[in-house]
């Protein structure tokens, strides 16, 4: 089964920190309160959410995440809604993750506890992409995942993104890195 909405532990999220600075890659930081149970232990709450880009190798598009962070050592757990938006097939004959949203798929790897996962950082997001989109929209909706379409042509000053709901027209913002 999977975790009601996405979620992290500190320990992990300062790692992706590090490498999304590393990359030089935009990251938004917010305030959180969703609650987590792990197994039967107690209710934890979250104190922040990451927002970041995620580009898988090969897909037609990175998105945008929404991981809501916990004090517990706990790995990126993807919500079972997130992994149907980005229709989740778990391939387990062919050891892969087949995304076909993004119209991608990636090897599973395997961690020292048995689990089962797919390398994050495969591909890097066009730093152009993330400045063509309303990160503050997205922000608002509460959702925890948005695709960034690739746009051919922007010479207008406008853009269209794609939310949660319908396509809207935004004005291109500058993110700083």
């Amino acid at each position: 089964t999977c975790c009601a909405r996405t979620v992290a532990g500190e320990k992990w999220c300062k790692n992706v920190l590090e490498k999304l600075h590393e990359f030089g890659t935009a990251f938004y930081i917010i305030q959180d309160n969703q609650p987590f149970r792990f197994g039967d232990g107690p209710k934890v709450w979250a104190k922040y959410a990451l927002v970041m880009p995620v580009q898988i190798k090969n897909a037609r598009c990175p998105f945008l995440l929404r991981i809501s962070v916990v004090q517990d050592d706990v790995p990126l757990l993807l919500s079972a809604k997130v992994l149907q938006q980005l229709g989740t097939v778990l391939d387990m004959g062919g050891q892969e993750y087949v995304f076909k949203a993004l119209e991608a798929s990636i090897k599973m790897k395997s961690t020292g506890t048995g689990h089962i996962g797919f390398e994050l950082f495969s591909d890097h997001p066009d730093p152009t992409d993330l400045l063509r989109i309303d990160w503050e929209a997205f922000l608002e909706t509460g959702e925890e995942v948005v695709f960034i379409e690739r746009l051919e042509d922007c010479s207008t000053g406008h853009v269209f993104t794609l939310d949660p709901g319908p396509v809207h027209e935004t004005r291109v913002k500058h993110v700083s890195f």
